[in-house]
């Protein structure tokens, strides 16, 4: 009998050596995964959030303190965000078998347009995100626009472009110059008659050209007017030198 053991045998034996070594470290890798999972609790950190609550946002997403993090990511599926209309997107982001973001990019409301007994809620892209009363701080309400219906989700202006491109750019201007703007007045018959409203004072605009000059001039006035006071102020003109505020109360 030969004594002699075929290298083709030896390897094959190592190979399934090497494969059942390999099997076990990832079964006690598992293993440890899941223990560390049941001995701990999960931190979770929500970013981005200020309309839906932190609990919200958990519930949203499915995960919570004593979720496995390894089981939930290895059966991640996209979610369902169709019910939040506020909730752009969510983004996951693992630290550690415990350690988890959820990062959430909300929609910005830029403007509330009255419409019977409540407010469209319109976004920087001119959809409508929500019907409501319940109204943020600091967001314009439109006055003076004609629709006859509109779909949450979709565009409210498709032929009123104009009046959408002026609307987001007082809105950008507002952030940009710290005005807490209360109300833009449109002259539906007339586009290029806009009225803000600040506190207690009208300011006509006009239309939104030389937007960005009109508001440094209406900055440096407003800065010098005593808290409180009403009254009008006409910015029609950007090329005015002396922009006069007239009390209402003036004879």
């Amino acid at each position: 009998m030969s004594n002699v053991i075929s290298m083709e045998k030896v390897r094959k034996r190592k190979n399934k050596t090497g494969k059942f070594v390999l099997l076990i470290i990832c079964l006690v890798f598992i293993l440890v995964i899941f223990a560390f999972q049941l001995i701990n609790v999960n931190i979770i950190t929500v970013i981005g959030n200020k309309i839906y609550s932190e609990e919200k946002i958990k519930n949203i997403v499915g995960i919570h303190e004593k979720t496995n993090l390894f089981v939930y990511k290895l059966a991640s599926k996209e979610l369902n965000l169709e019910e939040y209309p506020y909730i752009e997107n969510i983004d996951i982001k693992y630290r550690s078998f415990n350690n988890v973001d959820i990062v959430v990019n909300e929609k910005s409301v830029i403007s509330y347009i009255p419409y019977m007994g409540k407010y469209l809620c319109l976004s920087k892209d001119g959809t409508v995100i929500d019907y409501t009363n319940d109204l943020q701080v600091n967001i314009p309400i439109v006055h003076g626009l004609s629709f006859d219906h509109f779909v949450i989700g979709d565009k409210l202006f498709t032929d009123d472009t104009d009046i959408f491109k002026s609307i987001l750019e007082i809105s950008h201007k507002m952030k940009k110059f710290d005005f807490k703007i209360d109300y833009i007045d449109f002259n539906y018959n007339d586009p290029e008659q806009i009225i803000i409203k600040i506190d207690k004072i009208s300011i006509s605009i006009g239309n939104i050209n030389d937007i960005n000059r009109k508001f440094e001039l209406l900055k440096d006035l407003i800065g010098k007017l005593p808290e409180g006071v009403d009254g009008t102020i006409n910015l029609t003109d950007a090329d005015k030198r002396n922009i006069i505020f007239t009390p209402y109360n003036s004879k």
